[in-house]
């Protein structure tokens, strides 16, 4: 969990999961041999793509804004059985889902 403050607002940025890393290909299967190379060794350098499912909680005033929201707790079928942890995740943040007022999805 990272935190930045910027005046009276807070936002947390929070991992509700960690799929396990995947062949560069899979995330980037459009892309050509000479964008390959360079974005490999930047963004795979073992070969593997790794990502998170991130979700920001902006606290402002009293209200919480969740900007995304995961991928659920429930084991996902389309992701090979991972779940999410957003609950933990908030709460280690001193957050609970009850204090949401909004969400955006990107």
């Amino acid at each position: 969990m990272r935190k930045i403050q910027f005046g009276d607002a807070t936002l947390f940025t929070l991992t509700d999961a960690r799929p396990p890393p995947a062949d560069f290909r899979y995330a980037f299967a459009a892309h050509t041999a000479d964008f390959d190379a360079p974005a490999r060794q930047i963004w795979a350098p073992d070969g593997l793509f790794h990502t998170r499912f991130a979700v920001h909680a902006l606290v402002q005033g009293g209200a919480v804004t969740l900007i995304d929201a995961g991928i659920g707790p429930e084991p996902s079928a389309y992701f090979n059985g991972l779940g999410g942890r957003l609950d933990a995740e908030l709460a280690q943040a001193g957050l609970d889902a009850a204090m949401v007022t909004r969400v955006v999805f990107t």
